[in-house]
């Protein structure tokens, strides 16, 4: 449907006539420079929702301890040192770790939403916050564990 439309439009403008002080070059570029509005900044559309990294570091925790990471989008094992694709989500993320041993600990990654989701206008706005895409976690989870 985009592709038509873009098709259709280029069509129209290249048999408007060009007026005094080239009234319709002067539109051409409006026209370009809105439809370049509409589609940029949508993180979607660019791959930026694919997931998110979050490395695991824990203190106090043995060696064989495991991890699991967990949001409304899914859950996720993991190791201490080892970094974690999750999915992107506007709730917490959980990271629990726990030893065979019996110590434990967790953390929660707040969820940041990403200012930039406005430069797509509307359609990126609502699908990316419709997938989450905006949203950052902290690079770094650090879990105690006692």
């Amino acid at each position: 449907m985009k592709r038509i439309l873009s098709v259709a439009l280029v069509a129209e403008l290249a048999v408007l006539p060009i007026t005094a002080a080239g009234q319709s070059m002067n539109m051409m570029k409006l026209l370009a420079m809105l439809w370049l509005l509409v589609i940029a900044g949508c993180a979607t559309l660019m791959n930026d929702g694919q997931g998110e990294s979050v490395t695991i570091h824990t203190v106090d925790c043995p060696k064989e301890t495991t991890c699991v990471l967990s949001n409304k989008r899914g859950s996720w094992d993991g190791e201490p040192g080892k970094t974690v694709i999750v999915a992107k989500s506007d709730d917490r993320l959980l990271v629990h770790c726990e030893a065979p041993t019996g110590e434990a600990g967790s953390v929660y990654l707040d969820s940041v939403g990403d200012s930039s989701i406005w430069f797509g206008g509307l359609i990126g706005a609502a699908v990316d916050g419709t997938t989450d895409a905006h949203r950052q976690y902290a690079d770094v989870a650090t879990v105690q564990c006692r």
